[in-house]
């Protein structure tokens, strides 16, 4: 389950333009062929060290109940911190 998640974050990650998502498409527009190769290369490299290191964590932290327990309670009360402080900008505004 984890691994769709992941997988799915990923892919959801790369729609939206950034600054790697632009710098690929500003060289591909410029047809500067090995650059963009190389670019790509270095982007699947690190992003499987990535994903490996991530899935390998994710898998660790799944078999320590309490320590999973915590950090839902953490990433649930930093939601709530970022909710509150959204909705008091608005306020301020």
């Amino acid at each position: 389950m984890m691994n769709a998640i992941g997988i799915f974050t990923g892919f959801y990650g790369y729609l939206f333009p950034g600054n790697i998502n632009l710098m690929v498409l500003q060289l591909y527009q410029s047809k500067q062929k090995k650059q963009l190769y190389f670019i790509l290369f270095l982007i699947v490299l690190f992003e499987s060290i990535y994903l490996y290191i991530s899935i390998t964590l994710l898998n660790t932290i799944e078999h320590h109940d309490k320590l999973l327990t915590y950090l839902h309670l953490v990433s649930n009360m930093l939601l709530l911190i970022m909710g509150l402080w959204m909705i008091m900008d608005d306020f301020g505004k």
